[in-house]
């Protein structure tokens, strides 16, 4: 009996034969597929492809039994950073002056007489090595914070206690007759232990 148009139809879409068998044969002969498996984190050792797997490929961990010693040129004392002494309440300008009188307060004229510190006329002027002098409450609670120079252009390390400036003294009392300074202060420097540098004994 000749096929009728709508069962050619029917025929056309249906599954050819030899297709559903070469995807059976194609499907058995397919090699199992390596699913990727989630490796348990560690809190000590790191992903193999992180930042830190690198440097410590590059930089082993040294055994236990090898002790690293700091070479003995670059092992520093305890003086040569400088130490201060701990406090129990901060040091104030009325400490460093006997009675807690504070000098009277005085416009320099020229540079050299005036202190970067509290940009007034220098009150009992100390000079460090470096050539330079401030006021010697300024400089006392200057050094509490930082050991070098205060003067923006020099910033020298200050290794030794600053000295009493007579010179600077008589010049100021020269410039300004009629400034009576009458505080009076102690010059010390206790609490403080300067730095100290390389090829300085003292």
């Amino acid at each position: 009996m000749p096929q009728t148009t709508s069962s050619r139809r029917a025929t056309g879409s249906s599954f050819c034969p030899l297709l559903v068998g070469l995807v059976v044969i194609l499907d058995l002969q397919a090699p199992p597929r390596n699913l990727p498996t989630r490796v348990p984190k560690s809190d000590h050792a790191p992903a193999p492809f992180s930042p830190r797997a690198v440097v410590n490929l590059q930089f082993p961990k040294p055994s236990p039994r090898i002790r690293l010693q700091q070479s003995p040129q670059r092992q520093q004392s305890p003086n040569q950073g400088g130490y201060r002494e701990p406090r129990t309440t901060a040091l104030t300008r009325e400490d460093l002056y006997a009675e807690g009188r504070l000098p009277p307060a005085l416009a320099p004229t020229r540079p050299s007489q005036r202190c970067s510190l509290c940009t007034g006329v220098k009150s009992h002027p100390v000079s460090y090595l470096c050539g330079h002098s401030h006021c010697y409450a300024c400089i006392r609670l200057w050094l509490d914070l930082s050991w070098l120079c205060p003067v923006s252009t020099c910033r020298a390390l200050i290794t030794r206690e600053p000295h009493r400036h007579f010179a600077e003294e008589q010049a100021l009392a020269e410039a300004f007759p009629n400034w009576v300074d009458t505080t009076a202060v102690a010059y010390c420097w206790d609490g403080l232990t300067f730095p100290k540098v390389a090829g300085d004994s003292s």
